[in-house]
C-alpha cells in the first residue's frame, strides 16, 4: 500500500518534471556527444612525441606526480614533458597558449548553459566546469622563449596567428616572443607589432612597441610608424617617451617626409626635451645642442609637471649609440638633473652618469658639488661616476678625502683615488688611516688606491709590508695583490712577497704572492716554478688549480719542468680547470700548442656554458685561426641564461672583430630583444667593432 501511495505520489509530482525535461532530453545527450566527439578530434589532431599527444605532455607538466611514486620519478617525467614540447617546437605553442586564456571555451560555455537549464537533481550530479590554470605564467613564457628560440623562423607564422588571438594574454606573450626572433624575419614580425602598439591592452601595446623601439636603429620602416602613434596618442605615458627617444636614433625612411620629432610631440616640457634631444641625434647641430640643454633645464625647474617623465629620465641612456658625443651630450643632459629637488630623479641622474664612462669628464664641476647633496644615495653614486673621470677628478679631491672618512663612502672614495693616481698624493695620509678601519673589503680599497698613487713611497710601502702580516686573511691577500700594482721592486718587498708565498696558511693569499712577484719582477718566475707545481699537489680539486696554471703560463718555457703537472691537469674532473692547463701548456711547451688547441676545440662543445665561454676565450688567445668556430660559440652563448653574463660573450665577439662577423645577425638581434641594458649595449658595441663603422650614422 505504501509502494502503490508512493508510486502515485511519485507519478503526481514528477509529471511536471518528465513533461519538462523529455523535450530537453534529446539535447542533453546530443551536447554530451558532441563535447566526445570533439575531444577525440582534437586529440586526434594534435601533434606529437613518442606516439603520446602534446596534450598528454602538458598534463604531466601540469601534475608530474600523477604519473609518478617518488620524487626523482617526478623529476624523469618532468624532464621527459620538457623534452617532449621543445622537440614538438611551434605546433605546441596553441596548446601552451591555451593555458594562458583566462576565458571559457565556446564548448565550456555551452556546456554551462545547458548545465544551468537542467533540473537540479541531474545538474548537480554533472562536474561544474571551472577553468583551472596549473602552469605559472612564468613558465609558459619560458618554454615560448625556448621553442621560439629554437625554432628561429620556423616559429614566426604560429605567433603571428597568436598574436590575434581574443585573449590579450596570449597576444602580449606571442608579441614577446616575436621580439626574439623579429631580427631573422623584420618584413613579417613588424607589421605585426605595428598592429600591437595601437592594441587596447595595455601591455600587449607597450610590448609591441618596445619591440619597434628596439628595431628603430635597424629599419627605416620603422620611423613612420612610431610618429604614426605618437600623433594619435596623446595621453601622459612612459611609452610616449620611449617612442621619442627610439625616433632619435631611428633609421631615416626617405619616404616618411619626417623631418622633426617635436612636430609630433605635445606641450608637456619633459615630452618636448626628450624630442629635442632626438632632433639633436638626428641633426647634431651646436644650435640644437644648446636647445637640448636648455630644455632639459627648464623641464627640471618644473617639477610639478609630469613626474612620471622626470622619472623616464633613466631610460635616455636606452637610446644611445655607442659614440663618444652623444654619451658626452647625455652627460650634460643628467648633470642638469643632479639639482632637481626630487632626491630619487638626483640618485638615477647620478646613477646614469656612472654608465658613461669617459664621458663624465665634461661634467666633472657638476658631479664635485653633488658630493655635498643632502642623499647618501647620490654622493655615493657620484662617487662612483667619477671614477671615469680619472685625474680630472682631481679637482673634487678635499671632498673625497672627507667622504673617505666616513665608513658608507669609504669604499667608493678610495676606488676613485686609486683612479686618480699620483694626483691624489694629498691623500695618502687618510688612505693610510683608512688601511686599518673596517673590515677586508672597505680595508682592500685603500691599499690598492695607495699603491696606485704613490707605489715608491715609503709611508705607501710600509703600510702594504703591515698589511701584508695581517691576522685577516683577506687582507693579506689585498695586500699582496696591491704590491703587485705598486711594482715596488724594493728587496724588502721581495722578501716578505717571498716569504707570503713560501709559508702563508692560506693558498690563495700564497698565489696571490706568486702573481705579485711576476707583476714586480717577471724574472722571478723560475724559482716559483718548483713550488707551484708543490702546491698543484698540495690542493684540493678546483680549490685553486686554475690560477695556479695560468701562473706557470705566465712564466712561459722556463716553466717547462712543470709539464708533467700541466699534463696530468688535461684531465681534471673540472672542466674549466682543463681549460686553464691547455693554455698553460701552449704556453710553457710551445711544442705542445696543436694538443693544448685540439682539447679546447673539444671544449668548445661542453655542456656548461662556463666552460665553453673560457675555452673560446682561451682558443682565441692562442688559436686566432679558428675564429669561425669560436664566433660560433660566443654567438650561442648570447642566449645563455646561467652561469655566464651574456655580454661577455658579446665582449669577445667584439674583440674578435671583423672575424667575426658572422655573429652580427644575432648580435643585432640581442640588441632589438634583450631586456638587459648592458647585453644591449656589450651587442651593440660589439657590432661596431665588427664593422668598423657607427651605427645608425
Amino acid at each position: 500500500m505504501h509502494w502503490r501511495w508512493s508510486m502515485r505520489a511519485g507519478t503526481r509530482f514528477n509529471m511536471p518534471l518528465q513533461s519538462k525535461w523529455r523535450p530537453r532530453s534529446w539535447e542533453f545527450g546530443f551536447a554530451l556527444c558532441v563535447l566526445f566527439m570533439s575531444s577525440l578530434l582534437v586529440a586526434a589532431g594534435e601533434p606529437e612525441y613518442e606516439t603520446k599527444p602534446v596534450s598528454h605532455w602538458l598534463a604531466i607538466l601540469k601534475n608530474p606526480s600523477a604519473s609518478a611514486t617518488n620524487r626523482e620519478s617526478i623529476r624523469v617525467a618532468f624532464r621527459q614533458a620538457r623534452t617532449a614540447l621543445l622537440s614538438i617546437g611551434p605546433a605546441a605553442l596553441p596548446y601552451l597558449a591555451e593555458d594562458l586564456d583566462d576565458r571559457e571555451s565556446v564548448l565550456a560555455r555551452g556546456y554551462r548553459k545547458l548545465r544551468s537549464e537542467l533540473p537540479p537533481m541531474v545538474a548537480q550530479r554533472l562536474p561544474d566546469p571551472r577553468h583551472t590554470r596549473h602552469i605559472p605564467d612564468s613558465i609558459l613564457n619560458q618554454y615560448f622563449r625556448d621553442i621560439t628560440l629554437r625554432a628561429g623562423t620556423n616559429a614566426i607564422p604560429v605567433l603571428i596567428q597568436l598574436s590575434s588571438s581574443p585573449a590579450a594574454k596570449i597576444r602580449r606573450t606571442a608579441v614577446w616572443s616575436l621580439r626574439l626572433v623579429a631580427g631573422l624575419d623584420p618584413g613579417q614580425v613588424i607589421p605585426v607589432f605595428a598592429k600591437g602598439a595601437f592594441d587596447a591592452d595595455y601591455d600587449v601595446s607597450g610590448e609591441s612597441l618596445d619591440a619597434l623601439c628596439l628595431i628603430a636603429p635597424w629599419d627605416v620602416r620603422v620611423e613612420p610608424i612610431l610618429a604614426e602613434y605618437l600623433r594619435s596618442d596623446r595621453s601622459k605615458s612612459f611609452k610616449r617617451n620611449d617612442a621619442i627617444m627610439a625616433l632619435g636614433i631611428a633609421a631615416k625612411s626617405s619616404r616618411s617626409g619626417f623631418l622633426s620629432v617635436r612636430s609630433v610631440t605635445g606641450t608637456n616640457r619633459w615630452e618636448r626635451a626628450y624630442a629635442t634631444f632626438a632632433d639633436w641625434q638626428r641633426f647634431p647641430t651646436v644650435e640644437l645642442g644648446e636647445q637640448v640643454i636648455a630644455s632639459f633645464r627648464l623641464a627640471v625647474e618644473s617639477p610639478q609637471e609630469d613626474i612620471p617623465g622626470a622619472q623616464s629620465l633613466s631610460w635616455l641612456n636606452d637610446y644611445l649609440r655607442p659614440t663618444a658625443t652623444e654619451r658626452e651630450m647625455a652627460a650634460r643632459v643628467f648633470a642638469t638633473a643632479l639639482r632637481d629637488s626630487d632626491e630619487e630623479i638626483r640618485r638615477r641622474a647620478a646613477g646614469e652618469l656612472g654608465e658613461l664612462g669617459a664621458a663624465v669628464r665634461v661634467v666633472v664641476p657638476a658631479l664635485a658639488e653633488a658630493l655635498q647633496d643632502p642623499s647618501e644615495e647620490v654622493r655615493d653614486s657620484a662617487l662612483g661616476a667619477l671614477r671615469d673621470a680619472g685625474e680630472e677628478a682631481r679637482s673634487a679631491l678635499p671632498r673625497i678625502i672627507e667622504l673617505l672618512n666616513n665608513p658608507a663612502h669609504r669604499w667608493r672614495a678610495a676606488s676613485l683615488l686609486e683612479r686618480i693616481g699620483p694626483g691624489a698624493s694629498d691623500a695618502i695620509p687618510a688612505l693610510t688611516k683608512a688601511a686599518r678601519r673596517g673590515d677586508a673589503l672597505e680595508r682592500r680599497a685603500p691599499l690598492d688606491a695607495l699603491a696606485a698613487i704613490a707605489p715608491r713611497d715609503p709611508r705607501v710601502r710600509d703600510t702594504l709590508l703591515r698589511s701584508l702580516r695581517d691576522r685577516h686573511y683577506e687582507v693579506r691577500w689585498s695586500a699582496a695583490d696591491a704590491l703587485g700594482i705598486a711594482k715596488d721592486s724594493s728587496r724588502s718587498v721581495i722578501d716578505a712577497l717571498e716569504h707570503t708565498f713560501n709559508n702563508d696558511e692560506v693558498i690563495e693569499v700564497r698565489l696571490a704572492a706568486a702573481r705579485a712577484m711576476l707583476d714586480v719582477d717577471p724574472g722571478l718566475g723560475p724559482g716559483l716554478v718548483a713550488p707551484l707545481g708543490e702546491l698543484l699537489g698540495m690542493m684540493e680539486p678546483d680549490s685553486g688549480q686554475s690560477r695556479t696554471a695560468r701562473l706557470l703560463g705566465r712564466i712561459g718555457p722556463q716553466a717547462s719542468s712543470a709539464d708533467a703537472a700541466l699534463t696530468g691537469l688535461l684531465n681534471h674532473q673540472h672542466p674549466n680547470v682543463r681549460v686553464a692547463a691547455a693554455e698553460a701548456l701552449a704556453r710553457v711547451k710551445p711544442d705542445r700548442k696543436a694538443q693544448s688547441a685540439a682539447l679546447l676545440r673539444d671544449l668548445l662543445q661542453h655542456g656548461q656554458p662556463s666552460t665553453r665561454m673560457a675555452a673560446a676565450k682561451a682558443l682565441w688567445r692562442l688559436s686566432p685561426e679558428d675564429a669561425q668556430k669560436i664566433a660560433t660559440v660566443a654567438t650561442e652563448l648570447l642566449s645563455a641564461q646561467r652561469d655566464i653574463q651574456p655580454e661577455d660573450a658579446a665582449r669577445l665577439l667584439g674583440e674578435m672583430g671583423p672575424e667575426a662577423r658572422s655573429a652580427l645577425p644575432r648580435l643585432q638581434q640581442v640588441v632589438e630583444s634583450a631586456s638587459n641594458r648592458a647585453t644591449r649595449r656589450a651587442a651593440w658595441q660589439a657590432i661596431e667593432a665588427i664593422r668598423g663603422a657607427t651605427l645608425g650614422e
